[in-house]
């Protein structure tokens, strides 16, 4: 919002004056960072995985890849955002890169984990939901309200 009023009217709008480059303006980055956090958490899980789906070690032991895969790919996440916002504003980056070293080089290397706290917080809540979820499948009375729907919580 400028002064109180929209930059954009709705998507051609948008795709009018940014043009389709800039509407997928750190797409790239956005799959770079997908695939190599999905591969550093399917890499520790083939790793040091349990074959054990249901106990609480494996439930341990998953929380804690998740949380090393995004604890690895912050930076990467956090380039992603900069150059969305940066389009936003108009002061686009030259590429990936570009916004890489630029933040590295004005606000310091420790700005590239700028946010992860809030990260790894959202991390603990969706975990303690899950956990949530799995000792309520327990109790009997849930239990017989999910058969009578025909919903398979606990799995086999």
């Amino acid at each position: 919002m400028k002064n109180g009023q929209y930059q954009f009217n709705g998507f051609f709008d948008v795709y009018g004056k940014v043009g389709i480059v800039g509407l997928y303006e750190g797409f790239v980055i956005s799959v770079v960072a997908l695939i190599v956090q999905r591969l550093v958490y399917l890499a520790l899980e083939e790793l040091y995985g349990s074959d054990d789906r249901g106990s609480t070690i494996n439930r341990i032991t998953t929380f804690a890849f998740s949380l090393f895969s995004t604890v690895v790919t912050y930076p990467i996440d956090t380039v992603r955002d900069r150059m969305a916002i940066a389009s936003i504003f108009g002061a686009a980056y030259s590429s990936t890169w570009g916004a890489f070293s630029e933040i590295i080089f004005t606000e310091g290397f420790s700005a590239l984990w700028c946010g992860l706290t809030v990260r790894i917080f959202l991390l603990f809540l969706i975990e303690f939901l899950y956990a949530a979820r799995d000792f309520l499948a327990h109790l009997p009375f849930v239990r017989m309200a999910l058969w009578k729907l025909k919903v398979d919580v606990i799995g086999k």
